[in-house]
């Protein structure tokens, strides 16, 4: 009889779940996908601090850009749940 095949994927999945940290490890992935999703211009003024509740905390170098970022707002949730695979930001 050979052994048992399982998924690291899944193993881990149950550990992060079991431990109760899912929703804080789900928005270090967010963030980790930032610059990826935003590109160089808005990294460079726009740096995520946190997700709370589904919503993704950003700092910016400006109220320009905060401005900036309240109109692309919708295509960057979009973009970066999109990333992670799931529907992680609500707001």
């Amino acid at each position: 009889m050979g052994k048992p095949i399982f998924r690291l994927e899944k193993a881990l999945e149950e550990l992060i779940s079991s431990l109760g940290i899912k929703k804080r490890v789900e928005g270090y992935k967010i963030m980790s996908l930032w610059s990826e999703v935003v590109g160089e211009r808005i990294g460079k003024n726009a740096q995520p601090k946190e997700v709370r509740n589904g919503i993704l905390f950003v700092a910016t170098a400006s109220s320009t850009w905060a401005e900036e970022l309240t109109f692309l707002k919708s295509n960057l949730r979009e973009q970066l749940n999109k990333r992670a695979g799931k529907r992680i930001l609500k707001d």
